[in-house]
């Protein structure tokens, strides 16, 4: 049981170039810590909120020996917490306690998708840029899981800026497919085209109304990529205008959180800087 503290977020961690709508564009530009507002017991779940790694955290049992052992290691809540932005969240299913491990400087992001890759990656290159990854966004509005598979682009993409790691954000455009399975073979083609490069599947933070199951679909096969949801941590969501995308105040902690979920499940090898838990 954990106490209902506020627990302070600091989700700085990194980034680099910001490119998108076909230019690139250095960004330099410092990420402040969130400061949290107030503090509220966690709600259960949803059947949607689903994270393809386990979270890292860390927490102290106390036992009934007399003379028990002192652990130094931070304890982890996990009790919602909001932020300024309106951004509620859960800081233990993020992954551990901020800041945060480093990421991997000298290495490269790629990120594609629809115009949640753009609310996303923009400010996420911001964040990745201050650990020195070179991050390079290129998304496309109104675009889907065929247009990606099937793009020709994305070969050239990959060929210029040798990624050791994809994010992909597709998926918002098409929650309302009556037979989401349909799109299984597109999904494994565009995972294919990625050859071995470390890549996660980025899912939108579900807005009211929006059916999770074209994400219950991506996740039973978006292997080996990983699949990064949003919703296993993020209660709500404040939107822009149209009750659908984040809002501007939202974007900022929302790609912190983001990269500090990369940061915690990152698992490197000497060949695989952005391999990532199981």
């Amino acid at each position: 049981m954990v106490s209902r503290t506020s627990i302070g977020l600091t989700l700085g961690i990194v980034l680099l170039s910001c490119g998108h709508s076909g230019t690139e564009k250095a960004v330099s530009v410092p990420s402040a810590p969130p400061t949290v507002t107030s503090s509220v017991a966690a709600p259960a779940p949803s059947a949607a909120a689903a994270v393809s790694a386990p979270p890292a955290s860390t927490q102290t049992d106390v036992g009934t020996s007399p003379s028990p052992a002192v652990s130094t290691a931070p304890v982890t809540s996990d009790v919602e917490e909001k932020l300024p932005s309106g951004v509620a969240f859960r800081q233990a299913a993020v992954g551990g306690p901020a800041p945060g491990p480093e990421l991997p400087p000298g290495t490269t992001v790629l990120h594609i998708g629809d115009s949640f890759a753009g609310a996303l990656g923009i400010e996420l290159n911001k964040v990745l840029e201050q650990s020195g990854v070179k991050s390079v966004l290129r998304f496309e509005t109104s675009t889907y899981i065929p247009t990606w598979a099937h793009e020709t682009k994305l070969g050239a993409y990959l060929a210029q800026y040798k990624p050791d790691l994809v994010l992909i954000s597709l998926g918002a455009n098409e929650l309302q497919n009556p037979e989401p399975e349909k799109r299984i073979p597109l999904i494994h083609k565009l995972v294919e085209r990625l050859g071995n490069r470390q890549c996660v599947w980025v899912a939108p933070v579900l807005w009211e109304g929006a059916s999770p199951k074209l994400l219950e679909v991506i996740r039973a096969n978006v292997a080996p990529c990983a699949y990064l949801d949003s919703n296993a941590f993020i209660t709500h969501m404040p939107r822009a205008r149209d009750k659908i995308h984040p809002s501007m105040d939202a974007r900022p902690d929302w790609a912190r959180m983001i990269a500090r979920w990369l940061a915690y499940h990152r698992k490197p090898t000497a060949e695989r800087p952005w391999a990532l838990s199981e």
